[in-house]
């Protein structure tokens, strides 16, 4: 019998007022019984069965508690999900010694990632204890155990293989995680070891470039119907249990940078895409929301995601409902005493029209996200006589901002705040080559070498590479000789991207 990293493995199961089995979660039906069997994976004994009802808030269908014998009588003094769960963290904090390690073990992921995640953290704002976040799925680990090269879909398959029948004469619950705990007797008697658990993500990394590397085909989806004052973090909220990418979410903006009421957002792994899908019609408050699968170019060009990334370690807080007037030393006094700006007015882009006019959004940098997040104190406080309100930013939705930013809006001290360094542009003309797609590694050094014989031409100081919103150089602008040498840069063989010359690409 082999021995499991963990001493004890927990057995657990729900069920909720609606959907059964493949279906599980689909319709954001209420968690109405909580089962589990805690087993002693050193001395293969189950030491407590034990199952709690819980009262739902949403009305139970015939289904869900027809299959798992809960009825209305069960239910009328059935107590809270955050009840539930503290008496299931009590029994465990009494059975498993301290120090000891262990681990739950679902029938798949639907329970964790598609029930108690979205009705705890979406729907009811409860805090999960630590065992939540991993877990082993029975299936999976029985599949590495007996039969590595057959398909097993349910513990249903499993029971019949090794002809454990359930008893009709213990509560539905019970009877469920007994034989869980049967099933894993014989997988680690069977000699395989429970050492590497699934993790559910309990943190999104939303303030970061996209890696465009981690964008996998068949892993981005569209959420429409969004409220238009539901953030990242709203939204990450909507999505708990399934794991995205760092920076993959990314909240859509209209041509004047307000949110129009849609996001994408791009998961680990094709199931977990799949699982979001299941979402569909399922709610932020009482708006439903629609999800449908998003072409994965369509969400790179969103992000703006590129294979190399810089880290912009700065908290971003947005604020919306500004005063017209306010400006950007207005709004650096205003956080005075709670959080500290960075770069003082450098550090705040306020956005406006094109015709100049400011929209009433602000963007403004903190050193840190914790800063940031001290900023968000002031939610809701007023700057003369409007209430603003603040949220924080993933770094994608500020760069979408940049990326369409008008005339009117000097973004220059403000990049540089952000980036360490103030971005160079300059406009092309007949005494100037634009030189484009260069290697992200490329420098001046190598624009000269590139142009090999034919760099007399190019003035002194005359290379200047130029930074795009994600801080990597993949343009420069090369100044050249009054009326000497255009033409002698442009031909010949390029191999090293493509040359545009007065706004002419060649």
């Amino acid at each position: 019998m082999a021995e499991s990293g963990y001493d004890y493995l927990v057995a657990f199961n729900l069920h909720t007022c609606g959907a059964v089995a493949d279906e599980l979660g689909s319709d954001e039906s209420d968690i109405i019984l909580i089962a589990w069997a805690i087993v002693d994976a050193k001395q293969n004994t189950t030491l407590a069965v034990d199952e709690i009802y819980v009262k739902p808030s949403t009305q139970m269908n015939f289904d869900g508690p027809l299959l798992c014998g809960v009825t209305t009588d069960l239910i009328r003094n059935a107590v809270s999900l955050s009840t539930a769960l503290e008496k299931f963290n009590t029994v465990l904090s009494a059975k498993v010694p301290v120090g000891s390690k262990y681990c739950l073990v679902t029938d798949g992921a639907l329970p964790l990632r598609q029930c108690l995640f979205p009705e705890a953290i979406n729907r009811k704002e409860i805090a999960l204890h630590d065992h939540f976040y991993q877990y082993f799925d029975i299936i999976k680990e029985y599949h590495s155990s007996f039969h590595p090269d057959q398909e097993l879909e349910s513990l249903t398959d499993i029971l019949y293989h090794l002809k454990i029948t359930l008893d009709n004469d213990q509560p539905y619950g019970i009877n469920v995680v007994k034989v869980m705990a049967q099933v894993i007797d014989q997988i680690l008697y069977n000699g395989h070891s429970f050492t590497e658990p699934q993790t559910i993500q309990r943190e999104v990394k939303l303030n970061l470039p996209v890696n465009a590397d981690l964008v996998q085909e068949d892993c981005v989806v569209r959420l429409r119907g969004l409220p238009f004052s539901s953030g990242a973090e709203e939204v990450a909220t909507f999505l708990a249990g399934l794991d995205l990418i760092d920076g993959g979410l990314v909240v859509c903006l209209s041509a004047h940078g307000r949110r129009n009421g849609e996001a994408l957002a791009c998961f680990m792994d094709k199931q977990l895409t799949k699982l979001a899908i299941t979402r569909h019609k399922h709610h932020i408050g009482k708006r439903y929301i629609e999800v449908y699968n998003e072409l994965t170019d369509e969400f790179l060009e969103h992000a703006g995601a590129s294979s190399n990334v810089s880290t912009v370690p700065q908290g971003i807080v947005r604020m919306q409902g500004l005063p017209f007037r306010a400006s950007e030393d207005d709004i650096v006094e205003w956080f005075e005493g709670t959080a500290k700006v960075s770069s003082g007015a450098n550090g705040v882009l306020i956005s406006r029209y094109v015709d100049g006019r400011a929209t009433g959004d602000a963007f403004v940098l903190f050193d840190t996200e914790e800063e940031a997040t001290k900023a968000l104190k002031k939610d809701r406080e007023s700057m003369g006589n409007r209430y603003i309100v603040l949220f924080l930013c993933p770094f994608v939705e500020l760069q979408k901002v940049l990326d369409s930013a008008n005339s009117r809006m000097d973004t220059d001290a403000f990049q540089e705040t952000l980036y360490g360094e103030k971005p160079v542009l300059f406009v092309s003309a007949l005494d100037c080559v634009k030189l484009t797609g260069l290697p992200y590694s490329a420098t001046a050094d190598d624009v000269v070498n590139f142009f090999s014989d034919l760099a007399d031409d190019i003035k002194t100081s005359g290379i200047h590479m130029v930074l795009n919103t994600q801080h990597t150089k993949t343009t420069c602008i090369i100044k050249l000789h009054e009326n000497n040498g255009v033409t002698g840069l442009v031909v010949g063989e390029l191999t090293w991207g493509c040359v545009m010359v007065g706004g002419m690409e060649w």
